[in-house]
């Protein structure tokens, strides 16, 4: 693989004009797979990470009974040897843009991008989805390299502001503001608080979590598991997650009933798996629409 600091094609060749901020902390280990249980509910997106309270007014308020999609970019891929973030698929688009546009493209919406590694040239890459009415909200996670659990705390903050904020429809069509979440100090309690009052206030039904390095995702795994969450008898309070072979995976549903409980058990590298499992997550099998496999190190050139 050759690192040039930019957006790296699967097979090493480097993309150029890919911005800055590639070089983000190594990962450890080595392979080029792993299994599916590396989720937001097993906790282990690379580096990707710690953030503590997230800004306000955010994205346009979604309406009742929609399902928010929730990216996972913000990790070092310290095994790739650049963020994930920026790796361009041989179909010559951005694995961060395309996560973005399946969840999209599956009916989600808001949609969240949460970035913290290479965030600059990942936002730029994300430009052609920051304005429209399907335009993502994107998320700054200022302590990404400590953990998912801190990753997908902020994105769980993020879209718990946005539905107590702007009126449906007031944003559309405008570029999504950025949320950037400060570093340390915040206060867990304080944050999670947060989150308590914004889901209180009602809105979506849940939010659908998967992560960047999962290029054969595809968006019928992310329909399957909404409609599972949904055929129950609240999808607030569901709890859903794909499988492939036996072994859990993404995406993940979670119901807006859980999102402060979740939050509030989330730390550094840990997600929401163990909660989950405690409290009943139905498994769905997805193994016939895809691998359910993370790549963890791009092919030999």
């Amino acid at each position: 693989m050759t690192e040039t600091g930019g957006v790296v094609r699967p097979g090493g060749t480097p993309k150029a004009g890919a911005g800055s901020g590639a070089g983000a902390a190594p990962e450890a280990g080595a392979g080029s797979k792993k299994g599916a249980g590396s989720e937001a509910g097993a906790g282990s997106e690379e580096g990707a990470g710690s953030e503590a309270g997230a800004g306000s007014g955010a994205g346009a308020a979604p309406e009742a009974g929609a399902v928010a999609g929730l990216l996972l970019a913000a990790g070092g891929g310290r095994r790739m040897g650049m963020p994930k973030a920026l790796v361009v698929g041989d179909d010559e688009v951005p694995w961060v843009v395309r996560g973005a546009r399946v969840l999209i493209e599956a009916g989600c919406a808001p949609v969240y991008v949460v970035l913290g590694a290479g965030s600059d040239a990942a936002v730029e890459l994300l430009q052609p989805l920051l304005s429209g009415p399907d335009a993502v909200t994107v998320v700054i996670a200022a302590e990404w390299a400590s953990g998912m659990g801190a990753s997908l705390g902020a994105g769980l903050r993020a879209a718990a502001r946005s539905e107590a904020a702007a009126k449906p429809g007031e944003t559309e069509g405008k570029p999504r503001e950025m949320v950037r979440e400060p570093g340390e100090g915040a206060g867990k309690a304080r944050e999670m608080a947060s989150v308590s009052s914004a889901v209180r206030a009602g809105g979506v039904e849940g939010v659908v979590i998967t992560l960047v390095d999962l290029p054969d995702l595809g968006v019928e795994a992310v329909r399957r598991v909404v409609g599972v969450a949904r055929a129950g008898e609240a999808a607030t309070d569901a709890l859903v997650q794909a499988t492939y072979g036996g072994r859990p995976g993404h995406p993940v549903f979670i119901g807006r009933g859980h999102w402060a409980a979740i939050g509030s058990t989330l730390e550094g590298d840990a997600g929401a798996r163990a909660y989950l499992v405690s409290n009943g997550v139905v498994e769905v099998d997805c193994g016939d629409v895809g691998s359910g496999d993370d790549v963890d190190v791009l092919p030999a050139s």
